[in-house]
């Protein structure tokens, strides 16, 4: 009998996927030695190693792909760095163009944009990049890193990961087509190869294995006679810890040995998953008003906003009011170079105006406080911000000022102010009235000019009661489009 179990014990042994790799414990040495990149750091973090040095990662990064890979990295080292994970993740907001992420040509920064997503438990908020992705299954059932590229076994399992981040079954036609591409890459070796025309080899292995990870599906029903996804891994892996890219290889590869691990641990990406906490900055930089002036409309209209400067605040609008911006690196720091589609052309651009004082700094580097009043616009370096202030009274009497300011607030006269879809001019002392006949809300407002920014826009109610309504005095922010 006790031969009889001792035969037993070690055929589970031998069988079993995870005791059957050859020697985690050396891969994990091996990626510690390696200079850190978020691909080793998630790997390691799924082999609960803890304390990895993330000091590569950048919350300021605008790249796509980069803020992706940071926020998957984040996650899977389950930090508390919040501050960069709001960061990080409004950058990636931002980045969301016609229901996808980044280049409308791309594939693989949605596949990545929406796992990062899911890492800080987002992606239900992006169901429309969901269907992007699906729109551009290819025939065969794979995909590739670009809208009109032929298929390839890792963007397909990159893809299938990002599509488990949403409500889609494994028996939706789309997995089950995925699923069947990926067997026609898989060869008779048990490993998979880039595609169907190519060798096997460990990251495509390591790839397809992690995206079955995520399916829950058992990679020994992924059989080829006696070889598997995971046979074929272990014989990658050389005396180092590494693992080769190549069969015919003879040094391993950091990046290879960072995939196979990972899948081998039996996990997917993310790796993990943080809910970012709502920020608490005890009233120190809360209850900031921004308007945003476009070249043709009001773009952006907020307020009880929370930012630590004039940039971040931006970002937090974006979210709110819904448009896309574009952030540049330059010399002088990071330059709002884009906002709703429109971007700097010849002596035009974007600036701000902190409490109606010219920006003199960086916009990171503008901090702002409680009660303070931001305004971007676009248009010369000279242009000024200007501010209409209306009354009316019983009689219907509507007696309006224009004002712009250059260090101190001045008349701004022989301006066009609109008064519920008509014209009026100011006088010299930048004064104006009108005749009001008929009880009705009116709207006034001055449109701006190549000189001076559009006013802020107010309502005026005649007709029951006369009550003066101040765009700042709306409660919930919005956007408004003149």
């Amino acid at each position: 009998m006790k031969k009889i179990f001792a035969i037993f014990l070690l055929s589970v042994l031998l069988l079993s996927p995870f005791l059957s790799w050859a020697d985690n414990n050396s891969a994990i040495q091996y990626l510690q030695a390696q200079i850190q990149n978020p691909w080793i750091t998630q790997s390691l973090a799924a082999a609960n190693i803890n304390d990895l040095n993330i000091n590569y990662l950048n919350a300021q990064e605008q790249d796509l792909l980069k803020v992706a890979k940071y926020l998957l990295t984040l996650s899977a080292v389950n930090s508390q760095d919040y501050a960069s994970m709001r960061t990080l993740f409004a950058t990636l907001n931002s980045h969301v163009n016609n229901g996808q992420f980044g280049d409308a040509s791309q594939l693989n920064d949605d596949f990545w944009g929406l796992l990062a997503a899911g890492a800080v438990n987002k992606a239900g908020d992006f169901s429309s990049v969901k269907d992007f992705i699906i729109s551009h299954q290819n025939a065969d059932g794979g995909w590739s890193w670009a809208t009109t590229g032929a298929s390839d076994s890792n963007d397909t399992a990159a893809a299938l990961m990002a599509l488990k981040e949403t409500d889609i079954s494994n028996q939706d036609q789309v997995i089950v087509n995925a699923l069947n591409y990926l067997h026609t890459a898989q060869k008779n070796d048990g490993g998979f190869a880039y595609d169907a025309t190519a060798s096997s080899d460990g990251a495509s292995t390591a790839w397809v294995l992690a995206a079955l990870n995520k399916l829950e599906i058992d990679q020994s029903t992924w059989s080829q006679g006696e070889n598997t996804p995971l046979s074929f891994l272990n014989s990658l892996q050389q005396t180092d810890g590494s693992f080769l890219w190549l069969p015919s290889d003879t040094q391993g590869s950091s990046m290879v040995t960072a995939y196979a691990l990972l899948a081998i641990l039996d996990k997917s990406y993310p790796v993990n998953r943080v809910t970012i906490p709502a920020e608490n900055n005890n009233g120190n930089n809360q209850d900031i008003s921004l308007r945003i002036e476009g070249p043709t409309n009001t773009i952006c209209l907020a307020e009880h906003l929370t930012a630590s400067n004039v940039l971040a605040l931006v970002v937090e609008a974006s979210i709110i009011c819904n448009f896309t911006y574009q952030i540049t690196d330059t010399e002088y720091g990071p330059y709002l170079s884009e906002i709703a589609g429109f971007s700097g052309q010849g002596l035009n651009g974007w600036q701000y105006w902190l409490n109606w004082q010219p920006g003199t700094q960086s916009a990171d580097q503008a901090q702002i406080q409680a009660q303070d009043e931001v305004l971007w616009a676009y248009g010369q370096f000279s242009i000024q911000p200007s501010k209409v202030e209306a009354s009316v009274d019983n009689t219907g009497h509507l007696s309006g000022h224009l004002q712009y300011y250059d260090q101190i607030w001045q008349d701004l006269a022989q301006a066009t102010v609109n008064v519920n879809g008509q014209n009026y001019v100011t006088n010299a002392q930048g004064l104006f009235s009108v005749a009001l006949t008929q009880a009705g809300t009116y709207p006034v407002y001055f449109n701006g000019s190549e000189a001076f920014i559009r006013s802020n826009k107010i309502y005026l109610n005649y007709g029951a009661k006369s009550v003066k309504l101040f765009c700042k005095s709306l409660i919930l922010v919005m956007s408004i489009l003149l």
